[in-house]
């Protein structure tokens, strides 16, 4: 392990997460936080627009999946290519 002790590992799984994931991530939070306070307040304005917020970050994640989909496939073919000119 690094000089970081336990907290290499949690670097190493940020640094993977992508910048949709993270904004999505946020925006889910920021809904639920919303659609709470809403509910506690009988605001049903506040609880839809955190309802929206939640619908949006999940958006964001979901691209941000795809987005990571598409680059672990690019780099699993450019390792083939590169192993199948190194022949082997």
């Amino acid at each position: 392990m690094t000089k970081l002790g336990p907290l290499a590992g949690i670097i190493e799984e940020l640094k993977m997460v992508n910048r949709d994931q993270a904004e999505g991530k946020a925006n889910e939070v920021k809904g639920s936080v919303r659609e709470a306070v809403g509910k506690a307040t009988g605001n049903k304005e506040l609880q839809a627009t955190g309802r929206g917020d939640q619908t949006k970050g999940k958006g964001q994640q979901i691209v941000g999946d795809l987005k990571d989909a598409v680059r672990k496939a690019r780099n699993v073919v450019k390792n083939a290519r590169t192993s199948t000119k190194d022949g082997f």
